[in-house]
């Protein structure tokens, strides 16, 4: 399995997804599975941070894993944060953003971690005043 999910703070209002070089259409199944697990263990919104900054290509199948993703997105979901530098990974959500919006909707790109912490941040103060 090239995917890790865990909750990335203490507080657990993020999970932080984490994708290897060699993804097969599995590992995002799994992912999706562990996410939901532990965005169910609690009641508040919780946001995704996804990486796949070590992604080389898609795997094959992709689009079969889509519609078991879509399924288990719940109700506490909030923002989707992925990381990513790889000029595919863009060109893949564009693409999934106009056949499975439910998968990608709202989702945002960004180019580091830190850049996904401040833009959660910065989302969390807005939604606050």
């Amino acid at each position: 399995m090239s995917v890790k999910v865990s909750w990335y703070n203490d507080e657990k209002t993020i999970v932080l997804q984490t994708f290897g070089k060699d993804v097969v259409a599995n590992d995002w199944r799994e992912a999706a599975r562990l996410s939901n697990q532990l965005l169910t263990s609690v009641e508040h919104t919780v946001d995704l941070i996804i990486t796949y900054t070590e992604l080389t290509k898609l795997p094959p199948n992709l689009f079969s894993a889509s519609n078991y993703v879509e399924s288990m997105i719940p109700k506490n979901q909030g923002l989707v944060v992925v990381v990513a530098t790889q000029a595919i990974i863009g060109a893949f959500n564009e693409l999934m953003r106009r056949l499975m919006p439910k998968v990608v909707n709202g989702t945002v790109m960004v180019n580091t971690i830190e850049d996904a912490e401040d833009y959660i941040a910065r989302h969390r103060s807005h939604s606050l005043e």
